[in-house]
C-alpha cells in the first residue's frame, strides 16, 4: 500500500469525496445552487412525509384552531373536560382526538334544547 492509499483511507471514501466535490463546485455557482436547491425541496419533502404536520397541537395553537380563549381552555383541559395531554408544565393536544371531541359535541343535543322540548 502506497503513502497516498493510507491517506484515503484515513480520510474515508466520503470524506474524500466530498472534499472533490467542493473544489469541483466552487467555481460552478449555477450547479452548486441547482444541486442544492433539489437538495433542499428534497429534504423538505421527506421532513413533510416523515410525520403527520401539526398532528401535535400548543395551547396557542389549539386556541386559534378552535377560536377559543387560551384561559377557557386550560380550565378545560384542568378538569378533564377537553381531551389533552400534560407533559411536564406543557399541554399537548392531538389534533384528531380534538376534531372528534368536537364532532361528538356538535352531535349531542344540549341539556336547554332538550329541557325546552318537554316543557
Amino acid at each position: 500500500m502506497s503513502e497516498g492509499d493510507g491517506e484515503f483511507q484515513r480520510t474515508g471514501l466520503g470524506g474524500k469525496f466530498m472534499e472533490v466535490a467542493e473544489i469541483w463546485l466552487e467555481n460552478r455557482p449555477g450547479i452548486r445552487y441547482f444541486l442544492l436547491s433539489c437538495f433542499i425541496t428534497e429534504f423538505r419533502k421527506a421532513v413533510t412525509d416523515m410525520e403527520p404536520q401539526d398532528k401535535w397541537l400548543t395551547i396557542e395553537e389549539l386556541s386559534g384552531y378552535l377560536k377559543m380563549s387560551r384561559s377557557k381552555l386550560y380550565q378545560m383541559a384542568q378538569k378533564g373536560e377537553l381531551p389533552g395531554s400534560k407533559i411536564g408544565t406543557q399541554w399537548r393536544f392531538d389534533r384528531d382526538r380534538i376534531d372528534a371531541w368536537m364532532n361528538e359535541k356538535m352531535s349531542a343535543p344540549s341539556k336547554r334544547k332538550t329541557g325546552a322540548q318537554h316543557a
